[in-house]
Parts: C-alpha cells; structure tokens; sequence
C-alpha cells in the first residue's frame, strides 16, 4: 500500500484543508485520480474541477475521507501486493479499528 495513502488519511481527520491541499500536491498521482473520480459521471458536476484546491474545498472532508480509502483498496487490489494475504488483512483491521468507531 501506498504510504502517502495512509498518511493522507490522518491528515484528513486532523481537517486541516491547508495540509490536505500539501499532501495531495506531493502526490499528483492521487491528485490525477482524485479529479478523475470528481469529474466522473457519478459526482455529474456542471463546469470541470481542475485543481486540487477546488476539488477538496467541493467534497469536504467526509467523501474525501471515503475516496482515500477507496483508493487505498483499489491501490491493493492492483498491486504486486495482490498474492500477499497477510500484509492485506494487516492493513485491512488497521482501517476496520480505525474508522468503526467513527462512522464513515
């Protein structure tokens, strides 16, 4: 799993937009897929996101949260990381203990 993935996430609790904002300009490969998801069919927004800024003031923290970890699950279902069982339920009950107390 990505790292940054994970790291993104704890930056997205701490709500700190300004933050939020950095860690997606170190990682524009998130940044890509993140505005890709914005501007899908499914979000149907009226005129195209084209920055990072826009695209997380627009979500919110609540489905910025969700994509991240969609993200993080897409991420381990395409990678190398695909035959490693263990390593995935690792990172699998972290994210269970981590957000099953707070509802996402």
């Amino acid at each position: 799993m990505k790292p940054v993935l994970m790291h993104l996430l704890n930056v997205i609790d701490s709500g700190d937009i300004g933050k939020i904002y950095k860690e997606l300009q170190k990682a524009p490969d998130i940044s890509i897929r993140l505005l890709k998801i914005l501007n899908s069919p499914y979000f149907s927004v009226a005129k195209e996101i084209s920055s990072v800024k826009q695209a997380v003031v627009m979500l919110g923290l609540y489905a910025l949260r969700k994509i991240a970890i969609m993200l993080i699950f897409a991420y381990n279902q395409n990678n190398t990381m695909k035959n490693n069982l263990i390593e995935k339920k690792r990172i699998y009950k972290l994210l269970y203990r981590k957000y099953s107390k707070n509802s996402l």
